[in-house]
């Protein structure tokens, strides 16, 4: 108890000095809890404003304009598209893109470079706390009425490219789901129901099942969307429609059929000349350029001989760039959007042929053989070398993706493949130790160096450009195609522990 010494004045000031002070134990257990909470709301209070300072201080997202809902759909809200500006440029009242003001001083554009990407990583950042809460879609940031189906779907999308939508790379570096697919993805109701509809068929197939109807459901209703678009006249010629058809064309060179896949991209075609060709898209470079590779596409294969490959293999290092491919830094971009498409023409190449390629693998004898001669060499170079991103391709490393691509290549014509599998096996003394004599035997031999020959440089000419992540996560892949066509045996084959299956290699690669 507090003392102080008491006056004479009489009983009223005496009064008054016991009722100013008290034992503490006199307290209410309701005030104590008052004073306790006062102080965590006031460090609360004070938190708060600490991280608004920070985020402030970062630059705030642009905010997303959405259009009038001209009408509901009971599956996508069949919101009118927004459009897919870039970070510095707007749109004027007529709908014409144009370019943001450019006259910033060096200060000003050294602060914007460094918010490039805090921008970006707030954007997923707010999209995975969306994905979280219990509530579908609290900050609106989806082009449709959010459901718990779209919920778990896109979860499973990005799940499936986790490392390239989660892990915490470098603004810098390329990343073709955060950079390109993603916010085309979240652009409009078309391109989301489309991605909607190559999520549930994935999850189909994960679960064993041979179809997905809710897939064929989600195509139809993005089909729906983009016929209302190409009926008027202010949306039948835009980005969100490109967009959207790219995402239909994914959806059938994965999931459908190969005749739909054309109807697509003869549509797509027919869009890009009406609009004045593949230079139209130069103002906006996240349409583009997946545009300007479905163009050299003619097969929804890269397998397939008769793409397009050379114009963005090592041949354009002279200079001979296009009008979307105008540097270096293009062209490393689409060549990054290839490898994605790569990989998942490897994972549908892997469902759709393994069959067959187990029944022809069985009767070729000196193809196993050059298979289990790579993947020997690819181990011992795996345990020679640690990986690093800076790593550039070496000779031998290039020589083994060349007669790994040219296998598969010759494994979709039958007459190919039996002409390889002879060559081989009359000359299995000259290489059956050596990996630079196999890539000799291969490509020197007059019966085997056509076009598809070249193809198959061409392809490992880009492969051999990215990262080594990149190329040997796609070169243990194609060899766990092999040792699966075997039924997991097969020498050599066996080893344990170095390959990657297509779906491991989309979780963990970064992209470039």
């Amino acid at each position: 108890m507090a003392s102080r010494e008491s006056t004479d004045d009489g009983g009223e000031d005496t009064a008054q000095v016991a009722a100013a002070f008290r034992f503490v134990s006199e307290v209410a257990d309701h005030s104590a809890r008052s004073h306790a909470m006062r102080e965590h709301w006031k460090h609360r209070r004070q938190k708060q404003k600490a991280r608004k300072k920070k985020e402030a201080q970062s630059g705030p997202l642009r905010s997303r304009t959405r259009a009038t809902e001209s009408s509901t759909s009971s599956q996508s809200g069949d919101r009118q598209p927004p459009s897919l500006l870039g970070a510095g440029d707007y749109s004027d009242s007529s709908g014409s893109l144009r370019p943001g003001p450019q006259s910033l001083s060096s200060a000003d554009a050294s602060i914007a470079g460094s918010r490039l990407g805090g921008v970006r990583s707030q954007a997923l950042q707010g999209m995975n706390i969306a994905l979280s809460t219990n509530q579908m879609d609290p900050f609106d940031q989806f082009p449709i009425k959010f459901t718990p189906e779209h919920h778990k779907l896109l979860h499973h999308w990005l799940v499936t490219f986790a490392t390239m939508m989660f892990d915490s790379m470098s603004a810098r570096s390329f990343n073709p789901m955060r950079d390109i697919w993603m916010p085309l993805d979240l652009s409009n109701a078309a391109s989301f129901n489309a991605i909607m509809a190559h999520s549930a068929a994935h999850l189909a197939r994960m679960q064993g099942l041979p179809r997905s109807h809710r897939a064929l459901e989600f195509k139809t209703e993005a089909l729906r969307i983009v016929n209302s678009w190409m009926a008027d006249p202010a949306l039948c010629m835009g980005d969100d429609l490109v967009a959207a058809v790219l995402r239909l064309l994914t959806y059938e060179r994965n999931w459908g059929a190969e005749s739909e896949w054309h109807v697509h991209r003869e549509g797509l075609l027919k869009l890009i000349e009406l609009r004045g060709g593949i230079q139209a898209f130069q103002s906006n470079w996240r349409v583009g350029l997946p545009v300007y590779l479905v163009s050299i596409m003619s097969s929804p294969s890269w397998f397939n001989t008769s793409n397009k490959i050379w114009v963005i293999s090592d041949r354009l290092s002279g200079g001979e760039f296009s009008p979307i491919i105008h540097d270096a830094e293009t062209l490393h971009k689409v060549r990054s959007l290839w490898l994605l498409s790569l990989v998942q023409d490897i994972q549908t190449f892997v469902y759709n042929n393994l069959d067959v390629y187990r029944d022809i693998l069985a009767t070729c004898p000196a193809v196993l053989n050059a298979l289990a001669l790579l993947h020997a060499e690819a181990a011992r170079s795996s345990q020679a070398s640690p990986p690093t991103a800076e790593a550039c391709c070496s000779d031998a490393e290039l020589q083994r993706l060349a007669c790994m691509f040219f296998i598969c290549i010759a494994s979709t014509d039958n007459d190919l493949w039996h002409l390889l599998d002879a060559v081989l096996e009359h000359s299995s003394p000259a290489w059956q130790s050596s990996v630079e004599a196999l890539h000799l035997m291969i490509f020197n031999t007059a019966a085997l160096s056509d076009d598809r020959a070249t193809y198959a440089l061409q392809m490992a000419s880009i492969l051999g450009s990215l990262s080594l992540e990149a190329r040997r996560g796609v070169e243990n892949c194609l060899l766990y195609v092999m040792r699966h066509a075997l039924g997991g045996s097969g020498g050599d084959c066996d080893t344990e522990g170095t390959l990657e299956t297509p779906a491991s290699l989309l979780a963990s690669i970064h992209g470039d």
